[in-house]
């Protein structure tokens, strides 16, 4: 671990505050660091796709690509998106997540480059601009929505390099981001369909793995198998 990067010091830190909870709560010793990423287990969950996993084919059996679990929003606001096409043909849903989503001076970059339209439901606009969080780019992806990605932190550059490599969406670096480029991603993708393409067949992938239902199905078919 590199001590002196404070990005690995905040996800040391805060892998070991949850470890140490579930450990409290399950009356075990807690792991070390060392002893936690390499830890093997009989069945090991994945929330996305054999398809988006890059370099999946180094994996094996044990591992269950399930997919992000996706539920309608019942607290998601109605909108009339009818109303809205009719003025404005293409939609675009910006949002960066709920931990770095306080930076006001990229939501006036955003109005400065003309672009902004902000609901819940993103499965009715035409492409996301996004910070490339897992969760973010999952429901994104899910819904077909191509990705304008501008990855800030964590295991977002890998993220939102992934889904460059499979062609369902854009890279901006944060460090070159103006009203310029940010619209000029934009339109890119917009204005060629293989983005939109490409989206659809990572999120058939997305929907074929069944989120919660494969993953329950799996673990109840091996303790199953190991009572017999």
């Amino acid at each position: 671990m590199n001590d002196n990067d404070p990005e690995i010091k905040k996800l040391y830190t805060a892998t070991m505050q949850i470890t140490h909870q579930l450990a409290n709560e399950l009356q075990v010793e807690a792991p070390a660091i060392e002893e936690i990423a390499p830890h093997g287990g009989r069945l090991r969950s994945v929330y996305t796709s054999r398809y988006f996993q890059p370099q999946a084919e180094k994996l094996d059996h044990s591992f269950i690509f399930t997919g992000p679990s996706i539920i309608p929003r019942k607290d998601a606001h109605s909108f009339p998106f009818e109303q809205l096409r009719v003025l404005h043909p293409q939609a675009v849903y910006i949002s960066m997540g709920t931990i770095l989503n306080k930076d006001l001076e990229f939501y006036k970059l955003c109005f400065a480059a003309s672009l902004i339209f902000r609901n819940w439901k993103c499965q009715h606009v035409d492409a996301f601009v996004t910070h490339a969080g897992m969760n973010s780019i999952s429901e994104a992806l899910y819904y077909n929505v191509p990705q304008v990605m501008i990855p800030l932190t964590s295991d977002q550059p890998i993220v939102a390099s992934r889904v460059q490599e499979l062609g369902a969406g854009v890279v901006v670096d944060k460090n070159k981001l103006t009203p310029a480029s940010l619209r000029a991603a934009l339109l890119e993708v917009l204005s060629h369909p293989t983005y939109k393409e490409q989206a659809h067949e990572i999120g058939e992938s997305l929907r074929q793995a069944d989120g919660y239902r494969h993953a329950a199905d799996t673990i109840m078919s091996h303790f199953s198998t190991i009572e017999k």
